[in-house]
């Protein structure tokens, strides 16, 4: 019987405290504060080898920023994404949609025309 104050964690819990521990020591390696480290992750959709290579100055590393984010959000043929496409190519573009878990706006609307046809059948 296991005690009552016994902790159960999860898989994602696990590969939470690894990231956690992972992102500390690249912040204690390379001198860095806790919030530098956090947006690096973020820049670099959460790919540590790209954190790393980035910290340790290689080139031809792919970071990203708010504005940039925001074009991932317009559909596949307008101006801004075109740019972007051009700038960061397709394989980062996917990479960066997975991360931010972003979809176009049209495929929101497609999306939310599914589920009003859904709703509207009910």
């Amino acid at each position: 019987m296991r005690p009552s104050n016994a902790q159960t964690f999860t898989e994602k819990d696990i590969d939470l405290a690894v990231l956690t521990q992972q992102l500390a020591n690249l912040q204690q390696k390379f001198k860095k504060t806790h919030a530098e480290i956090a947006e690096l992750y973020v820049q670099c959709s959460g790919d540590l080898k790209k954190l790393r290579d980035y910290l340790n100055k290689k080139p031809n590393v792919v970071l990203w920023n708010y504005l940039e984010d925001l074009a991932l959000q317009k559909p596949d043929d307008s101006l801004e994404f075109s740019v972007l496409l051009q700038e960061k190519g397709a394989k980062e573009i996917e990479t960066r949609r997975q991360f931010l878990q972003a979809k176009a706006i049209y495929e929101k609307q497609e999306i939310q025309k599914k589920k009003e046809e859904v709703q509207n059948q009910n």
